[in-house]
């Protein structure tokens, strides 16, 4: 065998130097496996928890089965230290998947108590929440009930006394109707007196109307005629005067020029006349429309034809 030799941990021999770690590693075996036995004794019949620590006691005893073949004077060769390395390996994994498997069974079990116990929660969460409903569906009926005769009560005693109210307003609206309806007859009645007398006055102002008309026109009448006689006067005045004028001069003047003359004259004074005339007209029509106004404005007052004067200019 070779003078030394690579341990799986890849550490090299040790002499007798190295035996200090190894009265080292005795007291953490010896821990562990008093552990092991007062767990052992205090669990019981708990062979999951056994499994996890007896999978945890043959990685330490891997760990010191290592360290022996390391600290060996003697070595050991190439075949067995590859035996033992399989053979570590070998059981390295297999305590892997049993530990796995153990793992997912403590897992599976942990989660179906989990859901167990869920379920257990829901159902007494649902069994609480129905007697809850039931004793607060009695309560609320109850509450219910008492309000609904309360509020009955209130809205029969309202009611009544809305009945009464609209009694009331209903007779006072029926007689404040029937003063309306006798209101409206003695207007109504009043409207045809009133009417009956305007249709009286407006017949009487007809005919006092009709009347002043025509005593206006008759004194229209008599100053046209008035005006046509004092213009006869005034022109039979200017006939004197021309004849009063003509022999005048007529010792004086020869016949010829007292005919000349005479014709000038007469075409004067027949220019004036006919410029007089529309003045003439026109204060006849003056004097007509002040007649006519002061006569309408008599009958507007109800005068009568003597306030006023036919002759006045």
């Amino acid at each position: 065998m070779p003078p030394a030799a690579a341990s799986p941990g890849g550490g090299r021999r040790r002499g007798t130097a190295g035996e200090a770690p190894r009265s080292e590693k005795r007291p953490r075996e010896s821990q562990g496996l008093e552990s092991e036995s007062g767990s052992d004794g205090g669990s019981g019949s708990d062979s999951d928890g056994d499994f996890v620590r007896n999978t945890f006691l043959g990685y330490e005893l891997l760990g010191e089965f290592c360290f022996l073949i390391e600290v060996l004077p003697g070595g050991l060769d190439c075949s067995d230290l590859r035996e033992i390395v399989c053979l570590l390996r070998l059981i390295k994994g297999g305590v892997d998947r049993e530990g796995q498997k153990m793992c997912e069974q403590i897992i599976a079990s942990v989660a179906a108590d989990i859901q167990t116990m869920l379920e257990d929660t829901k159902l007494k969460f649902e069994k609480q929440r129905q007697n809850l409903l039931k004793v607060l569906s009695n309560t609320s009926k109850e509450q219910c009930d008492n309000s609904l005769s309360k509020e009955f009560i209130k809205f029969q005693e309202s009611y009544e006394i809305f009945c009464k109210e609209k009694d009331v307003h209903v007779q006072a609206f029926r007689d404040l109707f029937s003063k309306v309806e006798v209101e409206k007859k003695a207007l109504l009645e009043q409207f045809e007196n009133h009417r009956k007398e305007e249709t009286a006055t407006l017949s009487e102002l007809d005919n006092t109307f009709s009347e002043k008309i025509t005593r206006a026109e008759q004194s229209l009448r008599k100053t046209e005629v008035d005006n046509t006689f004092s213009a006869k006067i005034t022109h039979a005045e200017q006939y004197l005067r021309r004849t009063q004028f003509n022999n005048m001069f007529s010792g004086k003047k020869t016949h010829e020029e007292q005919s000349l003359r005479r014709k000038e004259f007469d075409n004067t004074f027949s220019e004036k006349v006919t410029h007089a005339e529309p003045l003439r007209r026109m204060k006849q029509d003056d004097k007509s429309f002040i007649i006519l106004r002061k006569s309408v404005g008599s009958f507007l007052e109800f005068g009568s034809d003597d306030d006023f004067d036919l002759d006045d200019d």
